[in-house]
């Protein structure tokens, strides 16, 4: 029993010792922050056969050919390369108006992808001038958007973080005379780099006047630092 007391005590002893000689030191926080443009912007666009008289006399019918072509012309007159345009799906489907049913139609879609907001909006404008919204396109909507480097700016995060954690710390002990030693301990916050395409970090808005606005991309790292602190 007096054995097992003094093991205990030992213990006990070496504890407060190991406390007594534990290092000052200094905790802080490291942020840094981009908030990116997007260079690429993933556009689908969607246009159908339709018929030149309310009758829908299929000898009036508009084929889907013909309308390919004139979307295209105008998507290439917008400045977009054939290599940034691709085939997206094709369906027949069959229109309901009401409890009518119209005839059979052939439905298709492009991908088209842009670098930036000024080609996007470029994009829309030649298709307005050219038309092509009042009868062949059907849809118009953004799928994708993302920064093709958004990795090396997160990297850049991480370490732009630390370098704001040491300055922060170096700023604060000064005040005391003293300097900062080793890193005793790092720990990350809220802010650490997500998935790089996280598609709810990039938003399109439309104001009341249908202008469109594209919200930047956030990157963000926060850290928390323990500095030893030495004379």
């Amino acid at each position: 029993m007096k054995y097992f007391v003094s093991c205990l005590f030992l213990l006990a002893l070496s504890a407060v010792q190991a406390q007594a000689i534990q290092p000052p030191s200094i905790t802080v926080t490291g942020e840094a922050a981009y908030n990116l443009s997007p260079d690429e912007i993933i556009v689908r666009i969607s246009y159908e056969e339709y018929f030149a008289t309310p009758e829908e006399d299929p000898a009036s019918k508009v084929p889907i050919e013909e309308i390919e072509k004139l979307v295209i012309a105008s998507i290439k007159d917008a400045g977009v390369p054939d290599d940034k345009i691709t085939m997206g799906e094709a369906r027949l489907i069959r229109p309901r108006v009401g409890q009518r049913f119209l005839r059979r139609r052939i439905n298709k879609s492009l991908l088209v992808c842009v670098s930036n907001t000024e080609e996007y909006l470029r994009l829309i404008r030649q298709l307005e001038s050219d038309g092509v919204f009042e009868q062949e396109v059907t849809s118009f909507d953004l799928t994708e958007y993302r920064h093709t480097e958004r990795q090396v700016y997160e990297e850049k995060c991480e370490l732009e973080a630390l370098v704001n954690a040491r300055a922060k710390a170096e700023r604060i002990a000064s005040k005391s005379g003293r300097k900062i030693g080793r890193v005793m301990q790092v720990r990350e916050l809220d802010g650490k780099p997500g998935n790089p395409w996280d598609a709810s970090a990039y938003q399109l808005t439309t104001s009341s006047q249908g202008a469109s606005g594209f919200q930047g991309i956030p990157v963000s790292y926060t850290i928390e630092v323990v500095f030893e602190l030495v004379n």
